[in-house]
């Protein structure tokens, strides 16, 4: 199969200092995050991003299967070295990177946001997702490996288990997209914000203000537990507020909205 990026396009066309830096670009793995863990054991570079045409056991948080059709989308993993001090906005930064990505694509008047924590949607519909896995070394450095997987000319519609629930960017625009540009696009983005981290920004008032979560009544799965209540607020570090039915708070850090009211 011919592909529109290869290992030479991506690194040549890369305007980027630090993400993508070592591109490593394969046809078919497991899981990039896999690839990605291992080469940050092996001291790999920061800024080392592994690209897959297709993942066979593709993951997303809570060991979801992440559908991975070879040549449609991208399937990328990142890995960083970051300080223990903004570790909790690594995420928020990946988030904020896709809808500022999409943002610079897609109609002006496209409905982007973010589902909390890190689910990016376009009117509703998940069109990327982010997974990250957070390591320490002997040496007390701290490894984050980032996934990202971003629909691009997947046509959602052909597979009935996520036609109502998914999207992609030629979804929404109607017509295919060349994927380099993307890349190129969201590597920017992510880099840009990962140096105002470094420099001392917070990314949390953008990353709030694109939540789609807030001031509605969800339900929310935690392990067995089901909760419910009205999403206030987030906290500094990400943490989703609730005011349960009894007039109570209750600050979470992980779980999955599975409905919004």
């Amino acid at each position: 199969m011919t592909y529109d990026i290869s290992q030479d396009s991506i690194s040549d066309s890369l305007n980027t200092k630090l993400i993508g830096n070592y591109v490593v670009y394969l046809d078919s793995v497991e899981s990039t995050m896999d690839i990605a863990a291992d080469l940050a054991m092996q001291g790999a570079a920061e800024g080392t991003i592994v690209i897959a045409e297709e993942q066979i056991k593709g993951r997303g948080r809570f060991d979801r299967t992440w559908m991975s059709p070879s040549g449609k989308n991208l399937y990328m993993s990142l890995i960083l070295y970051p300080d223990m001090r903004y570790l909790h906005q690594i995420s928020m930064m990946c988030a904020v990177s896709i809808v500022d990505t999409l943002s610079s694509i897609l109609a002006e008047e496209s409905s982007i946001s973010i589902k909390w924590p890190n689910d990016v949607r376009v009117s509703g519909k998940k069109i990327a997702g982010i997974l990250v896995e957070n390591r320490i070394l002997e040496s007390s450095e701290q490894i984050s490996i980032i996934g990202i997987g971003l629909n691009i000319n997947f046509d959602t519609t052909e597979i009935a288990e996520i036609s109502e629930i998914a999207t992609s960017i030629s979804g929404e625009l109607g017509y295919q997209i060349g994927r380099l540009e993307v890349i190129n696009s969201l590597c920017s983005n992510l880099e840009r914000l990962y140096f105002g981290i470094q420099s001392g920004e917070s990314i949390k008032v953008r990353w709030e203000n694109m939540l789609d979560t807030i001031g509605k009544r969800i339900k929310l799965s935690s392990g067995e537990d089901i909760i419910e209540g009205l999403a206030s607020s987030v906290d500094e570090e990400g943490n989703l507020l609730l005011i349960l039915k009894n007039g109570e708070s209750l600050s979470v850090n992980a779980g999955e909205v599975t409905s919004q009211m």
